[in-house]
Order: structure tokens, then sequence, then C-alpha cells
């Protein structure tokens, strides 16, 4: 027999149901109309600070030490290699300098063509950071947060975006190569193109050598087939790479690229602190992630990326002169991670999705605060971005091109845009003097015998770039 009360609780169970089927869409749709509120604002702040950026490009104003540094070995690949008379050290692999001296010829300027291809690289960094969180079954939305996340660290806590250095078009190939691992099943084509775009991006910029590895890692655990084929390649590529650089060159890539170095754990101490003002969060959401997730592939590969990177970048920031670019593979990873993290609670709760994403974005806009001394709520830092700086780097630089004879630069860009050659490497070569790798007495005799026409230099404290403990042979330069 039927109980006389089973139609009702039939009819309240499915009533229940209902009910929670409602809430549940609720949710959802608050849910979304946050995150949707939060990518719009983000987006809107990345919009923004890539127009500031356009209206940087021309500008003869050193962005970083590097920008004159890179320009000068661009040139030197049109024009059959830099001047062995100058003191000039190379410990980057060459393919960025063929790529921005081709370009340069276009614009007349290697530091405006490198400056172009960086932004075109941000922008393609940023779509295939979108396509990959796709590929790693995060919807639009939630993908969309990770790559406007990661865009708007690189916007608002660096100066890559729009400088003339190789380490965005590098990231741009790399997180490329890894879209074609991503989708199964894994073709041998698409694990071809996955090596070659990895090996390319080593050869634009020598530290992109986390992912690759926490790929081959991450297959080797869900298809070990797949893993195997990728080192292959990879050393087919690489090797290929190597020997086609000793023909050109006479000489060997990887022991160009291990320059002297002064490391210290104050380097490294003083890189990380910096990194984890924006990174402590997302570390520790990346980490409950994995911890959750631990059986979906794809939460596992954010974290074996995430470790790898800050592993590796961590060796590498403990050298003098190192960046917050040498954990960008770090970030990237924990913007990855942040999409799954979004994905997840977007339909779970409002509570937990707001106090997610306040998490990621609030350290954003103190760092931010802290970067620009809150000169970002001014219009003019906006609209009229580096007009004092434009002025007085146009008299520094006719200033250096009136001079008669060579010219010494800590910051290269000047001496090129003045067309003078470059005469000495300020960093690489101080940092080959502080190990003592190299003997400074002929710098030291060039200076005293005033061989240049003028000397820059942003500080008159030269133990502070370790150039020469000799001091007093700038001062009779002087």
């Amino acid at each position: 027999m039927v109980p006389l009360d089973a139609g009702v609780d039939r009819h309240h169970c499915q009533h229940g149901d209902g009910a929670g089927v409602i809430r549940r869409r609720h949710i959802r749709k608050r849910s979304s109309y946050l995150l949707d509120t939060v990518i719009v604002l983000v987006g809107l702040f990345c919009l923004l600070k890539l127009l500031r950026i356009v209206l940087t490009l021309h500008l003869r104003v050193p962005l970083d030490p590097n920008e004159g540094w890179n320009a000068y070995f661009a040139e030197a690949t049109q024009v059959g290699g830099p001047d062995p008379n100058t003191y000039l050290v190379n410990n980057y692999p060459p393919l960025s300098f063929y790529l921005v001296g081709s370009v340069g010829r276009l614009f007349g300027d290697n530091i405006l063509a490198g400056r172009i291809i960086s932004t075109l690289a941000f922008l393609s960094l940023a779509g295939a950071i979108w396509l990959a969180a796709r590929r790693m079954d995060c919807g639009i939305r939630a993908a969309s947060f990770a790559a406007l996340l990661l865009s708007a660290y690189l916007l608002a806590l660096t100066d890559y975006v729009g400088m003339n250095d190789p380490q965005l078009l590098g990231h741009a190939l790399s997180t490329v190569g890894m879209i074609f691992l991503l989708g199964e099943p894994r073709s041998e084509r698409g694990i071809f193109w996955a090596a070659l775009l990895l090996s390319l991006a080593f050869f634009t910029k020598h530290n992109l050598i986390a992912l690759p590895l926490a790929l081959v890692l991450w297959l080797e655990f869900y298809d070990p087939r797949s893993a195997l084929r990728l080192a292959l390649w990879g050393a087919i590529f690489l090797t290929v790479g190597l020997f086609g650089f000793r023909l050109s060159y006479a000489s060997d890539l990887l022991m160009q690229l291990h320059t002297a170095r002064v490391y210290s754990f104050e380097h490294l101490a003083n890189g990380i602190s910096q990194w984890l003002a924006w990174a402590f969060v997302p570390l520790l959401a990346t980490a409950l992630l994995v911890w959750s997730k631990r059986h979906d592939k794809y939460a596992v590969l954010c974290g074996m990326y995430v470790a790898t990177s800050f592993l590796l970048g961590a060796i590498f920031m403990s050298g003098a002169g190192v960046d917050l670019n040498a954990l960008f593979d770090a970030d990237m990873g924990l913007a990855l991670a942040a999409g799954q993290v979004a994905e997840h609670w977007q339909n779970k709760g409002l509570m937990q999705l707001t106090g997610t994403l306040a998490a990621y974005v609030i350290p954003l806009i103190f760092g931010l605060w802290q970067a620009s001394g809150g000169e970002w709520l001014n219009v003019r830092y906006w609209f009229k971005p580096l007009a004092n700086e434009a002025h007085i780097a146009a008299r520094d630089v006719a200033f250096l091109g009136a001079r008669k004879g060579p010219v010494l630069c800590e910051e290269q860009a000047l001496c090129y845009w003045a067309g003078k050659r470059s005469e000495v490497d300020v960093f690489n070569l101080g940092q080959q003097f502080a190990t003592q790798d190299r003997n400074d007495g002929e710098l030291v005799g060039l200076l005293k015998k005033r061989h240049y026409a003028a000397l820059q230099f942003y500080s008159l404290k030269l133990k502070d770039f370790s150039l020469t403990r000799r001091g007093d042979a700038v001062d009779e330069a002087m």
C-alpha cells in the first residue's frame, strides 16, 4: 500500500528542490553581475593604462636602462655585429635583436620598434592567457578575469609593457605553445608546435625555462608519451639553435649567457618581499585550489607552474640587477589559477566570490598607489605622460650629440638617440669588475686620459655601480 501522505511528501520534496534550484540560479546571477562589474572596472583601468603607454611610445625618454642596450644589439644585427673596441657585454640570446632590428629599419629607431613589439606582445599574451584559461575549463567570465588580472599586474606594478625588452614577447610565444598542449587528444603536430614555440621563447629571453619544465613534469603524470615527445622535440630545437648560434657567431651561447653577476641573499630578500606584496594572497588561493582539487589536472598544472616558476625565479632574483620579470612566469600561473578560483566561487556563494575578488584586486590598487605616488589621480598622468622627463631627456640628448668624440652613458638610450655608438655597458662591465672576472685597468686608463668627451651618470657615487673601485680615476675625468 502507498501511504496517504506519500503524494504530499513527494510534493514537498519537489517544491524544495525547485526552491533550491531557484536559489542557486539567483546566486549564480548575482555572482555573474559581481564578476562582470569587476571585469569591467579592471578592464577600464587596463585600457586607460594601455592608452597612456601608447602615448609614450614615441617619446625619447628612457624607460629602463635595457632599452638602449637592446637597441644597440638590434642595430648590430643590421650592420654586421657590435664594435669589438667597445665595452659592450651581451648576455641575451639573439632572436629578438633580429626582429627589433628589422622593424627598426622601417621606423628609423630601434627603441620605438622594440616598444611597439612589446606592446603587441603584451596584447598577445593577454589573449593567450584567456584562451589557456578557457582550455582549462574556465567560463568566459573567469577566463576574462584571469587575463585582466595578469594584465593589470603588468600594467600597474611593472614597466615592461611598452618597453624595448624581449621579456613579454618571449612569454607570449611560450604561452601560445602551452595552448597546443591543453587540448585533448594531443596530436603529434600540436606537440611539435608547442616545442617549437617554447624553444623560440628561450632564444628570445633565456630565463623562460619554467613553463617547459612544468609542462613536461605535468604531462609525465597524465600523458607520459606526450611528455617524452615534447622533451625530444625540445631537445632537437635547442640543439639546432645552439649549433646555429655557434656557426653564426663562432662562440657558445650558453657560455655567453653565463656572464659575471653578483649574487646575494639581500637581492633575493628584496625582490621576493616586493613581489609578495601582491602575490601573497594569490599564492594562498592557488595552494587551496590545488589541495581542494588535487584530482583536477588543470589545477595541478597551475600548482606545478607556480612552484617551478617561483623556485627558478628566486634563483634568478638573487642576482644583482634582476627585476620582477624573473617571476612573470609565476604571475602567469597565479592568474590562470585565479581564473579557476573565480569559476569555482561563481557557482558557490556571493560572499565567497566577493572576498576572493577583493583579495586579488585590492593589493593591485595599493601597489599602483605606491608605484605612482598617487599621480594616477592626476589627469596629466594619463593624457600628458612623461612631459617633464621628455624635456630633460631632449636636453641631455642634444648635449651628448654635440660632443666631439666618444661619450660614456650609463643610460645608453641617450647615447643611442644622440647618434653615438655604445662605449661602455656600465652594469654588466661593472659586474665583471665586482666579481674580478675582468680587470678594470684599461678602462681606468681611458678615464684618466679623458678619452671620453662626456660622461653621463645618474649618480656620481660610482661604488653603487661597481664600475671601478678606484673612483679617483673617474674624478680626474670629470
